[in-house]
């Protein structure tokens, strides 16, 4: 990372930000910047003006570049090799899982009991002896929705954590050159801690090229853009460089360089001395920007073949270490003199037994400077080089870019590497690795598996589009079996617990990362090569917005399963999809297919044929087998398996179960760093929050996850929780946000034809309504549930939204059909609180004099219930038929019940309609301030529940995925707000009733 001082000239407002920024490390506040421009515009240096001017602070370096961009976690490695100790400061999981990342620790299935290269050289020596279609160094395991992909979030995390421990008292500047070279695990983890950093005097400062191909994404973060320097500030660089260079000459260079200072510098060295003295013309046009890397291939050309060769074979060495480079040079008839030429010429480093070229373009000059034969040579002699050496996927990829046909010894070697950067947590590495393995694989059967297996990979790490493209080249290569009526009824493994594929939160659009792919457990014939493969592409087109295509081929999928517990896990995906766009018959059909598979007390299908009976209006008999699923999961601790009980629990109208289960979802995705899965399980969790009335804790929820679901690329858990925010919004009465989350909720729905999201978003705008006191509108809304945007489950539920709005628009008859249907559920589900919502209801419909009763008994229900909207709203309408029969004492208490609950939720339209009553009643109702804890950020108030549940900072800071220095941050800010000075008084406060 050289820093050139007379790269900085002209360059006083970019260097004073840079001071600023590390002013604030010193302070123990963190930043994070890009550096943005084009080749040669002076981004190295300005990072090297930052490393000197970073005082006492502790300054660590990387630089991305190109060969190693498939290597994971290469980039994290230059960062974090020599920080071993450290890695003890960090929780266990996330320790363990940046140990592996760094190759400090064996992955995942590694050999435990002989050396990984022994091993590695054993597989493979296996393979060939056994034929060429088995697998070699894949995983057949895929494991739960923490797969072996999801370490790379436990990764992010520790990188997170790992900054902050570092960062000390000093303050911490990391460095990365070259960022659009990093490879794809190492930037989603550096990003993911860059925008997670406040508090901990830690500086992220990242140079990016513009202009290539490759680029380098950072959504979230501050850019610094450099420009060309202005002519004054040009022409003076140049003059102190070349003092001689005729005036004309200099100034032509200027206009025509844009002010690219290292144009400037670099292209007198192309020039002759006739040119620079202004005695010949000089080319036209000259070389500027993205071209100038073409001014180091004008150097090459003067270097003697030799020096050449031994810069060919640097170029292609992704290490820079000279154990290996010179070796394979010396094989090509070059060596030391032509290192020492090289070095001479200032074109390349050498220190620390490393080569390292002096700029990133020459590196990039010197392999495309070499032809074809050329290159492959060179590569056939690195991996010459390497065969001795413990980096068996570096000498894979070399003898992949040196094969110019079909070769399954190398095809062998690249599945082998994608077994081990599976295994360390790189999927994107991996899936390359397949791909060339299936391109340079001689059978079409064993191509076809591979493709397949890259097309998992690749969605796995979040390229929905690759996947997708493999699939479709796969797709001829699969043999289709006989076609099935049906799918196969095989014997089902029994589970003691729902075990749903293991990726309920898969990314939809060009993610920077991605979660698990399901586990597939099929056998290697053609069924069950199609059905894997028609199972994840049903998959990818559910989780990328189309689930009625999704579940075409999930169905298809299922009929052509190996077996029946393979069959099961393509059917709940496409219950899924059939649920996703409120489709009751495919809802149905899913169920009777799955009843065929396997045993009846199978928790799966009794979880699959209990929805489809619910959909079917068969309560009596969906409430059972759903009862039994909820009864089967005590002490489940599979994130999966909890998403399908609490979706039980909420079919059985058991909201507080719901909730505990999402919550201990949420705590053990959270535990394993399962951010993709994360998402799911806040969505659900969050709307368990909302309909039991707490819009606090739902928004809390919502907002990590939409922040979490934007920043993985999860455009689909993208909507869910901005229909969540609608509905917690509208509760608030918060018209801008309501609406603004549900226009974006509905749109995002109506593009991936999701009726579950439109019907959420609907709901939401409806109750806003209601709470303004608007029932027209309101009722325009809510009846739409039962039209195109309509869900059952949502049409259900809203039921009580329904029936108030009708009445209050003179116009109950409206509701009197979806209300009975309403009361009969409540019947048979037989819990209070839905019970209570059916006396509500009743008492809307009667209205005086049994309302008063209905009320009373509601009121009754609703007493043992946690649930405070609910019961305000009741107090409300009591309070409010009281006024109306003339018992205004009565009256009052009610609706300073209700007003009181609405001041503490924030429903502040709710709480004007009350006190508005109040008045009416002859009582005049004092407006409070919001509580102090209503102040609270949602991040705020996160941070605070753990603290008064006595989690330490540490621990907190490992569950929502910051570091321990910003959770200390705003911890401190809790207590200001709060008044208090410790956690023992956070403690004392009952944060669920503030």
């Amino acid at each position: 990372m050289a820093y050139d001082r007379r790269m900085l000239p002209g360059r006083h407002g970019e260097c004073a930000r840079l001071n600023a920024l590390l002013a604030g490390v010193r302070e123990h506040r963190s930043a994070a910047l890009v550096i943005r421009g084009e080749a040669g515009i002076g981004k190295s240096a300005l990072l090297g003006y930052a490393a000197e001017h970073a005082g006492t602070s502790r300054v660590l370096r990387a630089c991305g570049v190109e060969s190693e961009v498939e290597l994971p976690f290469a980039a994290l490695h230059q960062l974090f090799h020599h920080v071993g100790p450290d890695l003890d400061l960090l929780p266990a999981p996330q320790s363990a899982a940046l140990r592996t990342a760094l190759g400090l620790a064996p992955g995942p299935g590694a050999p435990q009991n002989q050396p990984q290269n022994q091993a590695q050289n054993q597989a493979q020596d296996q393979a060939r002896n056994h034929g060429s279609d088995q697998p070699r160094g894949q995983p057949q395991e895929q494991g739960s929705v923490i797969g072996r992909e999801e370490s790379r979030f436990l990764v992010a995390a520790g990188v997170l954590t790992l900054l902050g421990e570092l960062s000390g008292e000093r303050g911490l500047l990391c460095l990365v050159d070259d960022a659009h070279w990093l490879d794809g695990p190492s930037a989603d983890a550096l990003l993911f801690a860059a925008r997670r950093l406040e508090a901990e005097g830690v500086a992220l400062l990242f140079a990016a090229r513009e202009g290539e191909q490759r680029t380098f994404a950072a959504p979230g973060l501050p850019s610094l853009r450099l420009e060309g320097l202005d002519p004054a500030t040009a022409e003076t660089l140049l003059s102190d460089r070349l003092p001689t260079l005729a005036p004309g000459v200099r100034r032509h260079i200027v206009t025509h360089t844009a002010g690219n200072p290292l144009a400037l510098l670099e292209l007198p060295a192309a020039l002759t001395p006739e040119q620079l003295a202004g005695r010949r013309p000089l080319p036209d046009p000259l070389l500027i920007g993205s071209e100038t890397a073409r001014l180091f291939t004008d150097r090459l050309t003067h270097l003697a073949p030799a020096t050449n060769r031994l810069l060919e074979v640097a170029a292609a060495d992704d290490t820079g270490d000279l154990k290996v480079i010179l070796p394979a040079a010396a094989a090509l008839g070059s060596g030391l003199p032509a290192l020492q030429a090289a070095e001479q010429a200032g074109l390349v480093t050498v220190g620390d037994g490393r080569l390292l070229f002096r700029h990133p373009l020459m590196r990039s000059a010197a392999y495309q400077h070499a032809t074809f034969a050329a290159r492959r040579a060179v590569h056939v002699a690195l991996a010459r080089a390497l065969e001795e050496s413990d980096e068996p996927d570096r000498r894979a990829w070399h003898l992949a870019a040196a094969a110019i046909g079909p070769d399954e010894s190398v095809a062998g070697a690249l599945e082998e590497s994608a077994g081990r950067a599976a295994r360390r947590g790189g999927p994107a590495a991996s899936a390359t690795a397949l791909e060339r393995a299936a391109e340079l694989t001689p059978s079409a059967a064993v191509r076809g598996r591979r493709l397949v297996a890259a097309a998992h990979a690749f969605w796995s790490a979040g390229n929905p589009l690759r996947a997708t493209a493999l699939l479709l080249h796969a797709e001829p290569l699969i043999e289709p079996p006989a076609q099935h009526t049906n799918p196969p009824a095989a014997p089902s493994t029994s589970h003691p617990h729902p075990h749903p594929p293991n990726d309920p939160t898969a990314p939809s659009t060009n993610p920077p990362t991605g979660p698990s792919v399901p586990s597939v457990n099929l056998s290697t014939g053609p069924a069950g090569q199609r059905a894997e493969l028609l199972q994840l592409r049903g998959l990818i087109e559910l989780r990328c917005g189309a689930p009625e295509s999704a579940y075409e081929v999930l169905v298809e999928s299922a009929a052509h399963a190996a077996d029946g517990p393979a069959a099961l896990r393509s059917l709940v995906l496409a219950a899924e999809a059939a649920s996703f766009s409120g489709d009751a018959s495919r809802v149905v059909e899913v169920g009777r297919l799955a009843a065929g598979i396997g045993p009846s007390d199978d928790p799966i299908v009794r979880m699959l044929t209990g929805t489809a009976a619910v959909f079917s209006g068969d309560w009596a008999a969906g409430a059972r087998e759903l009862r039994a699923v909820v009864a089967a999961a005590k002490g489940v601790d599979d994130p999966a398996a909890l998403l399908w009980v609490g979706r039980a629990a909420l079919y059985l109208g058991d909201q507080s179960m719901a909730r505990a289960v999402h919550q201990r979802a949420v705590e053990s995705a959270r535990r394993a760093g399962a951010l993709g899965a994360l998402t799911t399980m806040l969505d659900r969790l969050a709307f368990s929050e909302l309909l039991l009335g707490r819009p606090d804790d739902a928004e809390a929820g919502a907002a990590e996850g939409l922040r979490l679901a934007e920043e993985i690329g999860q455009d689909e858990a993208v909507v869910h929780h901005l229909g969540i925010l609608a509905l917690a919004a509208a509760v608030r009465g918060d018209d801008e946000r309501c609406r603004a989350h549900a226009e974006r909720a509905l749109a995002g729905a109506a593009a991936r034809d999701i009726r579950l999201i439109s019907a959420l978003a609907t709901w939401a705008l409806g109750l806003l309504e209601l709470g303004h006191a608007r029932p027209e509108a309101a009722l325009a809304h809510l009846l739409e549930l039962s039209g195109a945007t309509g869900h059952p489950a949502l049409r259900l539920w809203s039921t009580p939204d329904l029936v108030e709005a009708a009445v209050r628009a003179g116009r109950p008859e409206l509701a009197v059909a979806q209300y009975e249907a309403y009361d009969q559920w409540a019947a048979r589900v037989d819990m209070p609180w839905a019970l209570a919502a059916s006396a509500r209801c009743r008492a809307l419909l009667d209205g005086l004099p049994t309302a008063l009763d209905r009320y009373e008994e509601a009121l009754a229900l609703l007493a043992p219930e946690p649930r405070p909207f609910d019961r305000a709203r009741t107090d409300f309408l009591c309070g409010e038929a009281l006024r109306r029969a003339k018992r205004r004492g009565e009256a009052r208490t009610r609706l300073r019940a209700a007003l009181e609950t609405f001041e503490r939720l924030g429903a502040v339209p709710w709480a004007e309609r009350a006190r508005a009553e109040l008045r009416a009643s002859g009582e005049t109702a004092r407006r409070r301030d919001p509580t102090a804890f209503a102040r609270l950020t949602p991040q705020e108030r996160q941070i605070a529940e753990y603290a008064g549940r006595g989690a330490s900072n540490p621990e907190i800071a490992a569950a929502v995925f910051l570091s321990r220095r910003t959770v200390e941050y705003h911890l401190s800010k809790v207590f200001t707000k709060l008044g208090i000075t410790s956690r023992i008084d956070l403690a004392r406060l009952d944060l669920e009733e503030l």
